[in-house]
């Protein structure tokens, strides 16, 4: 790390997020909920190298959303909720080009204001809905769930001169380049669940359920891509866009199905699930533009879940947990390891407690295993490397609240995290791998308070 960076634009978040709630409990024999919520973001990032200069990127995000339902026990097994909720999602970013001389001559630790110049193409996302939901005890032991929801989303999307060519323009490397055209889309989708749960007595549990999800992905990162000619005068002529109208982006619908039990057996309390995914597309980005494409290749994922604790006396307990997770993606027509940047390890955990009247002391090892992956661009696998970490937790009881002390990553390993990793294969064509060696946390020391409000 050197000293004496200087940038016009540095890394940084806000958020203000407002939300108000109302509840009525008798409404015409219904309970209502109605929800209004807002929330602004922006997010400004660090100076990235784009091979012959530097830039970073601002985006500006506004989403308002309401939501209202009413709910009622029809009878004393049947309770029906139904509703509506919408929102608005719009989105506006910029580019801030530094000036290559500076930049470059300094090896990208000073970075002055050069030219300014669009990101993504101006997106607005609306949506309304409306959902049912069904709650039926068909036995003591035996309840179902069903439901059903149907929504509308409309994309809008902005004319836009694609990012490559507004920089050469704003580099003096072109006169001007035609707009990719925007315009709006549609999409209307009705969505299910189902689900079935068996209670024998009140310390064992078993659950089924069957539900759908709808996922469109993100409009400002599929449109606004185009190819383009430089003529004789340096214009970008146009040739063949991601217009708005011509290419609509489809929406991916994704089947889920869980499978599981809970319980709680004397001294041995615990819960164990099985999950299965299948979604019929997939997302998938393109490292030198960092856009996204869109393929029809299916995407499934599959996994256990298991979390358990034993009492051995009343002072000491010990635990642990499990997930067990494997993505495959569709290639022509045969399932493959999914690529490392878009999927996740295996996760362990195993933990001892100890406890009194007065105090509790935790010690829990945390781990990640190795992961591989297919990579189809280069037609090899990749993996990315597993750690463990430990972490000590002391709480003392107070009359009122608790006082903590904590020590994480207690033995001060030294690892590149799951995101470090990922990303020295999703941006490694623009710089060394080692720019993009994000460590993890080191021994960390943490105090605090907590006050019971009585």
């Amino acid at each position: 790390m050197s000293d004496g960076f200087e940038s016009d634009r540095q890394a940084s978040t806000e958020r203000q997020q407002y939300n108000a709630s109302y509840h009525h409990a008798d409404l015409f024999g219904h309970e209502l909920y109605a929800q209004l919520s807002h929330r602004t973001e922006e997010l400004s990032f660090i100076p990235f190298i784009y091979g012959t200069y530097f830039a970073a990127s601002e985006q500006s995000t506004d989403v308002s959303s309401a939501r209202v339902a009413l709910s009622k026990d029809w009878t004393d097994k049947l309770k029906l909720t139904y509703g509506i909720d919408g929102y608005q999602d719009t989105l506006d970013s910029n580019k801030m080009i530094f000036d290559p001389r500076v930049s470059i001559g300094t090896g990208g630790l000073v970075n002055e204001e050069f030219a300014t110049v669009g990101r993504y193409p101006g997106t607005e996302v609306n949506s309304i809905a409306g959902f049912f939901q069904g709650d039926y005890q068909l036995t003591d032991e035996l309840s179902v769930t069903a439901g059903m929801r149907y929504q509308n989303l409309n994309n809008e999307i902005d004319d836009f001169v694609a990012d490559a060519v507004q920089t050469d323009i704003a580099l003096g490397q072109a006169t001007g380049g035609d707009a990719i055209p925007g315009g709006s889309n549609d999409y209307n989708v009705s969505l299910f669940n189902f689900g079935l749960n068996y209670k024998p007595t009140n310390n064992l549990r078993y659950f089924a359920n069957f539900s759908q999800g709808f996922e469109l992905p993100d409009p400002a990162k599929f449109y606004g891509q185009g190819i383009y000619n430089q003529n004789s005068d340096n214009y970008y002529e146009l040739i063949n866009g991601s217009n708005v109208s011509g290419t609509k982006l489809d929406g991916i619908k994704t089947d889920s199905y869980e499978l599981g039990t809970s319980f709680n057996l004397n001294d041995l309390t615990g819960q164990l699930t099985g999950y299965y995914s299948l979604s019929d597309g997939s997302i998938d980005y393109d490292r030198n533009t960092l856009l996204i494409t869109q393929s029809d290749n299916k995407k499934r994922v599959y996994g256990i879940e298991a979390k358990a604790d034993y009492t051995v006396n009343e002072n000491i307990s010990v635990g642990g947990l499990a997930h067990w997770v494997k993505s495959d993606t569709q290639v022509d027509g045969d399932y493959q390891e999914t690529v490392v940047t878009d999927t996740s390890p295996n996760k362990y955990a195993l933990w001892t407690r100890w406890e009194d009247d007065y105090q509790a002391l935790k010690l829990q090892a945390n781990m990640m295993s190795d992961v591989s992956g297919y990579d189809s661009a280069s037609d090899s696998t990749q993996e990315l490397d597993g750690y463990t970490t430990v972490d000590l937790d002391y709480t003392y009881f107070l009359p009122s609240g608790e006082f903590s002390l904590g020590v994480q990553n207690l033995l001060d390993e030294d690892y590149t995290t799951v995101w470090g990793q990922q990303a020295q294969i999703y941006y490694g064509s623009y710089a060394p791998k080692s720019a993009f060696d994000y460590k993890g946390q080191g021994r960390t020391y943490t105090v605090g308070y907590t006050h019971h409000f009585q």
